[in-house]
């Protein structure tokens, strides 16, 4: 439940983010972000929708320690975005991976 609310409240704030960026009044806060983190976090958000449709996603994982300058929490969302797309996208019983 509580991903569920973060995940809606998620939502509320990109269509904030996005009136902010046609506003130009939108800052982006770089800063090291470890690719890791931001995978399995992403990972873990989609893991139920992912186990509903018996989609495989173990391959969503990295041990690499890569760490990158970037706006963790536009990181996050385009994390989330790209693998729940690609969960919402394959079929039953397909696989979804990361590869970095």
């Amino acid at each position: 439940m509580l991903s569920a609310t973060q995940h809606l409240l998620g939502v509320i704030n990109d269509v904030l983010d996005v009136a902010k960026i046609e506003s130009d009044v939108m800052t982006v806060m770089a800063e090291p972000v470890s690719l890791h983190a931001v995978v399995d976090g992403a990972r873990s958000f989609v893991s139920l929708q992912s186990e509903q449709k018996l989609i495989d996603i173990s391959e969503v994982a990295t041990d690499s320690d890569a760490v990158v300058f970037a706006d963790p929490v536009r990181q996050r969302q385009v994390m989330i975005n790209l693998l729940g797309n690609a969960v919402k996208f394959t079929d039953a019983g397909g696989r979804v991976g990361v590869d970095l």
